[in-house]
């Protein structure tokens, strides 16, 4: 795994902080990597997949826990 530095809004950190607080998340990098998890599965794999098969929508699903 490799370390990013971001700078993230006050807003965005303290949504955050309340998903942490209510123990959706042990932390806030592990929000993060869910949300970029996420964000990656809907714009670039599903769209590769999309591709390679010639169809619209398929899923592609990323195993949780798999960092």
């Amino acid at each position: 795994m490799k370390l990013i530095t971001l700078y993230i809004p006050e807003p965005y950190i303290k949504a955050l902080d309340r998903l942490v607080d209510e123990r959706y998340y042990p932390n806030r990098a592990e929000a993060i990597r869910v949300a970029i998890r996420d964000l990656l599965s809907v714009e670039v794999w599903e769209r590769i997949s999309s591709d390679q098969t010639g169809q619209q929508g398929s899923a592609v699903y990323v195993e949780r826990g798999s960092t």
